[in-house]
């Protein structure tokens, strides 16, 4: 089974991104593809990083350049429609997989045929683990509180396709991917958590956890929810 991970990239530290390219050219489940939606990236370094890495993984990677900025979810929603793969994955552009992560996930899919499957995740700083982050199993009514998935997600790319049709010409700005799950679970109850950190998180000095950038994102999750629950006239999926 393919499983396809969408990268969008805007000026990345070239050493970022290539230890975020090498941990999925390294994964023991090798079924992939790469899909790199270059944001309209402008950072000499970072332009001539992305000129190699089709050599890195041949036959592995599909690469879109956007002719303007689009934003996360602008390049996120092209990443889905270009991916080739049953399944379709998200890797920030500065973080890693476990090499095993793939190889969970598939295993989960196959087993029970989910629909959406999610991990636990580590965050790091320097390449030094800071901490773990256990999350609870699927609850519905605590996600609406908190989009506690956050990494690493792998959804089945029917469903994926459907939702960037449904949310074209949208913007949920930082929240897009609590969106985007949150339209996931309308379409189905086929939910896995993988109880294991295989995905690693990249703390930065600078970042949304700072408060303006959570409270812009903190706007765009209220206008993700809303919209959910009239979508699904308040009942619990």
């Amino acid at each position: 089974m393919k499983t396809s991970i969408v990268v969008p990239v805007f000026n990345t530290e070239q050493q970022y991104l290539r230890t975020a390219i090498e941990s999925l050219i390294s994964q023991t489940h090798t079924d992939w593809e790469l899909v790199l939606v270059d944001d309209f990236t402008t950072k000499e370094e970072t332009i001539k990083f992305i000129s190699k890495i089709g050599g890195m993984c041949p036959g592995k990677y599909i690469y879109h350049k956007n002719k303007e900025n689009l934003g996360i979810q602008g390049s996120t929603d092209k990443g889905i429609e270009l991916a080739t793969g049953n399944f379709i994955g998200f890797l920030d552009h500065d973080d890693k997989l476990d090499e095993n992560c793939l190889k969970h996930v598939n295993d989960a899919i196959e087993t029970n045929k989910y629909d959406f499957v999610y991990t636990n995740e580590c965050q790091f700083f320097n390449d030094n683990r800071i901490k773990g982050y256990d999350k609870p199993d699927w609850n519905y009514e605590l996600f609406l509180q908190h989009m506690y998935i956050n990494h690493f997600k792998c959804m089945r790319a029917s469903i994926a396709k459907e939702i960037i049709k449904e949310r074209r010409g949208t913007d949920y700005g930082p929240s897009q991917d609590y969106d985007l799950v949150l339209r996931c679970v309308e379409k189905t109850n086929k939910i896995k958590h993988v109880k294991d950190g295989i995905y690693m998180w990249r703390v930065h000095v600078k970042g949304n956890q700072y408060p303006t950038g959570l409270a812009i994102g903190s706007e765009y999750a209220k206008k993700a929810i809303i919209e959910h629950l009239a979508r699904t006239k308040n009942n619990k999926v």
